[in-house]
Order: structure tokens, then sequence, then C-alpha cells
């Protein structure tokens, strides 16, 4: 399922390419999440993961940018329209993003933040999208539900917790205080 960079439309940042930054440091292979062209994980030839970068996309200039952004949101949508991607993975995606757009660079700087804002207004239009079309209102009174019920659970597990705490606690001190009156080492 997953790609290596070769193959893939979108072409990772010149910091994610495949060797390593010092000379004694193992070589590393670079290959695409779930085959995304965006998500790269980079790890030694044994295996080990080094590092992921969940928005990796080339720095560029001005539009470029935003046909870049545009692309990687489709992608990103497609992939989890298509069940190639895991839902609960996009925010992630956004989170990286996000801290993409927030990075500083001037009009003329090579960077990721027109492909990050572009790609953050494409998921706007999408989440925008969904909530007019969408029965928002039965899911959220769901997921109330839901979320009181975990709440509730949790709490009646921590109770039963300390309940069987405080006894086992007091049995203990007891043992120490049978002991130390004994003679015996605590």
């Amino acid at each position: 399922m997953e790609k290596q960079n070769e193959s893939v439309g979108i072409q990772p940042s010149p910091a994610s390419e495949g060797q390593t930054g010092t000379r004694c440091a193992p070589k590393r292979v670079v290959r695409n999440f779930c085959g995304l062209s965006f998500w790269t994980i980079t790890e030694t030839t044994a295996g080990r993961r080094v590092s992921e970068n969940e928005f990796d996309v080339p720095l560029q200039v001005g539009v470029s940018g935003f046909h870049t952004g545009n692309a990687v949101a489709f992608e990103l949508m497609f992939a989890i329209k298509s069940g190639v991607l895991p839902g609960a993975h996009a925010s992630a995606v956004i989170g990286a993003a996000y801290a993409a757009a927030s990075e500083q660079s001037s009009s003329k700087t090579p960077s990721r933040k027109n492909a990050a804002i572009s790609f953050l207004w494409a998921v706007e239009s999408m989440f925008l999208f969904a909530v007019r079309a969408a029965d928002f209102e039965d899911y959220i009174e769901r997921k109330t539900a839901e979320l009181i019920a975990t709440e509730n659970f949790y709490g009646a597990l921590a109770v039963k917790h300390k309940a069987a705490f405080v006894p086992r606690m007091k049995a203990a001190k007891a043992r120490k205080a049978a002991l130390r009156s004994a003679g015996g080492a605590v």
C-alpha cells in the first residue's frame, strides 16, 4: 500500500530526501504513508523510524504553492473517501498544514506556507459543504450521549478503584505496624 517517493505526483521537500545528514549515520529510506504523496516516513535501512512528516510538500514561491495545496487537499479527501486512509489520520495532516501555514516567509522566499494555506482553504470549504449538507444535529446528540456514557463509565471505574485501594492500603499499614511491633524489618 505504501509507495516509494519516485512513484508519486507531489515530490517531497529536499529536507526529507533520502540520505543522512552526518557521516556516521546509517543510510535512510523515505517512503509514503498509505501511498499519500505528501506524507513521508523516513526510516533507516534496518527499518527503524527516524522521522515522519504529515505535510511534506516542496518549498515553492507564489501560485505554484496554491496548486500544490489544492492537490494535497483533494488527495487527502479522496484517500479518506475511498477508505485508503482512516479519517482519524486527517487531524495529523491538518495540524501539520496549520504549522506550515504559520511558518515565517517572505513572498520571494520558497516555503510551504502557500501550499498549507491553500490546503486549509480547501479543507475549510469541504467542512462547510459537509455541515450544510449533513444532519449534524442528530450526530451531535449521539456524540454527546456517547461522551456522557464514557464519562460515567470511567467515573464509576475510578470510584471502584479508589474503594478497593483504601482497604488495601489500610491492610498494608496494619501489616507494616504488626511487623514493626514484632521487631521485624519493615
